[in-house]
C-alpha cells in the first residue's frame, strides 16, 4: 500500500506548523532514522523539555554520590592504543591500589597469517599513559578495554568533579538557525539537504534496527569514564537537539499522529482515517 493511500499529502511548511502546535513534554517517536554511519534506529523522545529542571536533578544526584549518600557502578568500553611490546598480561597487570579489573581485547596475527582475537584480563592501572593512550603510532595496537567503575573509586571521583563543573558551563549554539516553530529550527544551505533541528529534546531510548559502521575510536580512560558516567547516570546527557534530515527517516509520530515519508519520492503524508482524508482532499480540489 502506498503512503498516499493512507494519508493526506502535506508540505514541509505544514509539518513545521504541526510541530508548532505540540505541547511541551509530549512523547514522540522517530521511526527508521538513518544517521551518517548508516545506523537505522527507532528513537523515542520527549519534546519541549526544560534544561534547567534536568540540570537541577543532576546536580542533586552528583552531590549525593560525592557525599556518599548514593552509589553507582558504570560499565565502560572504549578503544585505546597500546604499545605492541606491552601486550602481555604481565606487562599490563599492576599492583597499584587504584588498579581496576579490566579486559583488553585485540586482534593478533599468527605465524601462519591467520588472525585471532586475544582477551587479556587482570587488574590494570588505567591512568598509566605509557600503556593506555588515545594517540596512534606505528608501534601501537588497537585495543578495546572493558571494565566497570564504582562511584567510590578515584577514577569516578575525578570524573564527577569534572562533570559538576561542566553543569555550570553554558552551552554555546553550534550552528545558526532560522526559527520555524517552538523548539524547532531549520538549517538550509544551497546544495545541502534540508535539516530540522528539534531543540529541548530528551532522548528516552532507541532501538537499533540496522547496526552502523563505526570506525575504531580511541579515548583515554579518563575521558571514557567521564562519558560513561554522563551517559548512564545523568539526565542532562540525554538532553539534546535532534536533527531530522530530509529523506532520512520513515515516519514521525507525536501525540498519536503519524507523519509518513515516502522512501522514493520523499513526499510527506499526514496519516488519517479514510473519512477525514477524503474530506480534506475534497476541500482542496
Amino acid at each position: 500500500m502506498n503512503y498516499s493511500d493512507i494519508g493526506a499529502s502535506i508540505t514541509r511548511e505544514a509539518f513545521v506548523d504541526y510541530l508548532n502546535s505540540v505541547k511541551g513534554g509530549q512523547f514522540f517517536h522517530v521511526k527508521g532514522y538513518v544517521n551518517a554511519e548508516g545506523e537505522k534506529s527507532d528513537h523515542f523522545l520527549r519534546f519541549g523539555i526544560k534544561y534547567g529542571n534536568l540540570k537541577n536533578r543532576d546536580i542533586h544526584h552528583l552531590n549525593d554520590v560525592l557525599s556518599g549518600r548514593s552509589k553507582f557502578a558504570v560499565k565502560v568500553k572504549h578503544g585505546s592504543y597500546v604499545p605492541a611490546s606491552l601486550l602481555t598480561l604481565g606487562a599490563l597487570s599492576s599492583n597499584d591500589m587504584n588498579a581496576v579489573p579490566c579486559t583488553a581485547s585485540f586482534v593478533k596475527t599468527l605465524e601462519n597469517g591467520k588472525s585471532t582475537q586475544v582477551d587479556l584480563s587482570g587488574r590494570f592501572a588505567l591512568d598509566d599513559e605509557t600503556i593506555f593512550t588515545n594517540r596512534k603510532a606505528k608501534d601501537k595496537v588497537q585495543v578495546t578495554l572493558s571494565y566497570a567503575i564504582d562511584s567510590s573509586s578515584k577514577y569516578a571521583k575525578d570524573a564527577l568533579a569534572s562533570l559538576m563543573q561542566s553543569l555550570a558551563t553554558p552551552r554555546p549554539a553550534s550552528v545558526e538557525y532560522d526559527k520555524e516553530a517552538k523548539s524547532c529550527y531549520s538549517y538550509e544551505k544551497d546544495g545541502e539537504t534540508a535539516k530540522w533541528y528539534l531543540r529541548d529534546v530528551l532522548a528516552v531510548y532507541k532501538v537499533v534496527r540496522v547496526a552502523g559502521n563505526y570506525p575504531f575510536a580511541a579515548s583515554s580512560p579518563k575521558v571514557a569514564i567521564k562519558n560513561a558516567i554522563a551517559r548512564q547516570e545523568m539526565v542532562t546527557n540525554k538532553y539534546r537537539q535532534f536533527i531530522l534530515t530530509d529523506g532520512q527517516f520513515d515516519a514521525i509520530t507525536i501525540e498519536g499522529q503519524a507523519i509518513l515519508v515516502d522512501g522514493i519520492t520523499e513526499d510527506m503524508y499526514l496519516a488519517l482515517s479514510e473519512d477525514v482524508k477524503q474530506s480534506i482532499e475534497t476541500e482542496t480540489v
